[in-house]
């Protein structure tokens, strides 16, 4: 009588941990699947990186709680470019933990995002079975900066802007973003400048400032504009050291294409009282240029300038090489006769009138002949 109430007694709690059983197998809220190291978000792209990813299966229901025991566990990466998971299974302990470790890529240590999943099947003993996926988002950091990419033109004009690109790298050729909080080396520091005087270059948009601290971007890239000085000239673009990059330094050349705001000129045979006079041989002739500005006092080139005579049909358009002249001349001629040379710049800002008209005269006879510059400009 005594055995069979033992008998019954068993039986009952078995009946009662059965539910209880399968209520442990099936993971809820209470499932984590981080690093062992709480501390260890991020990691980074160098040879022999890793993190160690714990999982624990675990039902937090009121009344029930427990880990799930001797659960399969599946790992899984979605991009072996960026490393490599051990083990790709295993099976959770009595703590209901099961331990995944990530390697960094050690052929080609690679910054990104790598997602590893972990899939849990468990059952009840029964005929009951659950599945449970948890996804970790592993972050790999860039590695200390090792070269610097610049791109930007080698030549521009005064009063341009000059855009630049700066692009940072480490020695895997992974971009040095700013994605990480914290400190590391997300910014630059940069200094511009130009012929002096006046060295009046700058940052544009940042008044023109010489020295300022950039932060990179989420591609590691910096962007600026750099306004040239008003004087044509080599201009330097230094960068100081980051990481295992040395001091840096980038040169670009600006050229005056301004429009023309003053002009002088010089011809020969010249005389003084006017006008300039050469003999009607039917061989000599006037040589004349002219030398164009803009509005800073820079020789400006590849400017067109009208010329022509008080003789129908005498003009020619000519425009002014790097020095800012325009070259001409005027003759020969076989008889006498006077003549006025008018000069004018295509292009000239309305406010300002520039013209340039020397007397020059065909005599029977020969004159003296002198050279001395005389500048034409009113406005």
């Amino acid at each position: 009588m005594i055995v069979k109430r033992v008998v019954m007694i068993l039986l009952g709690i078995l009946l009662l941990l059965g539910p209880v059983a399968a209520y442990y197998a099936n993971p809820s809220g209470g499932t984590l699947f981080l690093p062992s190291d709480s501390t260890k978000t991020w990691i980074i792209a160098d040879v022999g990186q890793q993190n160690v990813i714990k999982l624990v299966a675990y039902n937090n229901t009121p009344g029930f709680a427990g880990p799930v025991k001797n659960a399969q566990v599946s790992f899984t990466l979605d991009n072996p470019l960026l490393g490599s998971i051990n083990p790709r299974s295993t099976a959770t302990d009595n703590g209901g933990e099961a331990l995944c470790t990530f390697t960094v890529n050690g052929t080609h240590p690679t910054s990104g995002t790598a997602t590893i999943t972990a899939e849990i099947i468990s059952t009840d003993g029964g005929s009951a079975t659950y599945l449970t996926i948890l996804p970790y988002i592993q972050r790999i950091d860039h590695n200390v900066p090792y070269k610097a990419s610049f791109s930007y033109s080698n030549e521009g004009t005064v009063e341009s802007v000059i855009p630049v690109n700066i692009s940072i790298f480490d020695r895997w050729d992974n971009q040095v973003d700013d994605k990480r909080d914290g400190p590391g080396f997300h910014n630059i520091t940069l200094h511009v400048n130009g012929p002096s005087p006046p060295n009046d270059c700058g940052f544009t948009n940042y008044g023109l400032v010489h020295d300022k601290k950039f932060n990179l971007d989420l591609n590691g890239e910096v962007s600026v504009s750099i306004t040239p000085a008003t004087k044509p000239g080599l201009h330097y673009i230094l960068m100081d050291p980051m990481g295992s990059i040395p001091d840096q330094m980038k040169m670009f050349n600006t050229v005056a294409t301004g429009v023309p705001f003053s002009m002088t000129q010089f011809f020969s045979p010249d005389s003084y009282p006017p006008p300039a006079t050469v003999l009607a041989d039917g061989t000599s002739k006037f040589n004349f240029y002219y030398t164009l500005y803009d509005k800073y006092g820079n020789p400006t080139r590849n400017q067109s300038v009208w010329i022509n005579t008080t003789v129908p049909g005498e003009e020619t358009l000519r425009k002014s090489l790097e020095n800012g002249q325009v070259w001409s001349t005027y003759g020969p001629k076989s008889f006498t006769g006077q003549f006025t040379i008018y000069a004018t710049p295509r292009g000239k800002p309305f406010i300002a009138t520039i013209e340039s008209s020397p007397v020059l005269q065909y005599h029977s006879h020969r004159h003296r002949s002198i050279s001395e510059p005389t500048e034409y400009a009113k406005s």
